[in-house]
């Protein structure tokens, strides 16, 4: 279970890692705690609304997702 997040980016045509497996997640999400990534994934493990709570949701669907940058 994801801690509250104060951001979800969500639905994003790609999402580029840049870890150190270099995973390019179609369809992911991006959870952000204050200037924090706490969560990140694909479309199989979207956040549960109880998670997501009052946060502001960005549907970046059309977008290429940097995290980090």
């Amino acid at each position: 279970m994801l801690e509250a997040m104060d951001v979800l980016i969500r639905n994003a045509d790609l999402i580029a890692t840049v870890d150190d497996l270099r995973r390019e997640l179609r369809g992911g999400w991006i959870a952000l705690t204050g200037n924090l990534i706490t969560g990140i994934g694909g479309p199989d493990s979207l956040p549960m609304a109880a998670e997501i709570g009052s946060a502001v949701v960005i549907d970046a669907g059309g977008c290429l997702v940097t995290p980090g940058l």
